[in-house]
């Protein structure tokens, strides 16, 4: 029997946000981590009429004051200033019913496993963009 580090079984257990009244048919579509560039993500969402007014199209803005770690609070807002759509979502679900975020928690189990002993790896990666050092 194959033996797994703790941070493999941490990731494998549910964080509580889990979608238990999903159906077989929404198992197609897309879902884990992935690595997205968000002007792309917003490009693509101005090609969206709002619901609302139907007149408008969609603009995706993030709001910077509500970074959590690697967390994002994305806002989707309609174009038409007359309009006042406005959806907010988290670029990552909570842990249980904790303040702690998925991507954080999966970031710091990441990081452990690679020695990273930084205080964070985002600055690891960033002292090592600056001095054009392999981040590995």
């Amino acid at each position: 029997m194959k033996s797994f580090p703790a941070s493999v079984r941490n990731l494998d257990e549910p964080s509580g946000e889990s979608n238990s009244s999903s159906s077989k048919e929404d198992s197609n579509g897309p879902e884990g981590f992935h690595f997205v560039d968000i002007s792309v993500l917003a490009s693509v969402f101005q090609l969206f009429c709002c619901p609302v007014c139907k007149y408008g199209h969609i603009e995706l803005e993030e709001d910077g004051s509500a970074k959590m770690g690697f967390a994002s609070l994305l806002v989707l807002k309609c174009k038409n200033r007359n309009c006042k759509f406005s959806e907010r979502f988290c670029t990552s679900s909570k842990i249980g019913g904790s303040q702690a975020f998925e991507v954080n928690r999966r970031i710091v189990l990441a990081t452990r496993n690679m020695n990273w002993h930084w205080p964070s790896c985002s600055c690891k990666i960033y002292w090592c963009y600056e001095h054009a050092l392999p981040h590995e």
